[in-house]
């Protein structure tokens, strides 16, 4: 993109859940742009195995990404992701 951006979002849900993302991104020179994102998502289980003594259906994720795009030639869009 031509103008550099941010965002930041986050939220809270049932069993504990909360989840929390943010990316940048914007030009980097000489045709070259690139962006990062991540997100971190955190839930307790929705039961309880008496057996396992341990909740059941709990989720703990963490993603990130990074692309990179080059436009330094006319007719050619180049994007790593």
């Amino acid at each position: 993109g031509a103008e550099p951006w941010a965002q930041v979002t986050a939220g809270l849900g049932n069993f504990d859940q909360f989840v929390v993302g943010a990316s940048l991104g914007g030009p980097l020179g000489a045709g070259w742009a690139g962006s990062l994102a991540a997100q971190v998502t955190n839930k307790d289980g929705q039961y309880y195995n008496v057996a396992l003594q341990d909740d059941v259906g709990r989720e703990r994720n963490t993603a990130v990404r990074g692309k990179l795009r080059w436009t330094g030639v006319e007719n050619l869009d180049v994007t790593l992701s």
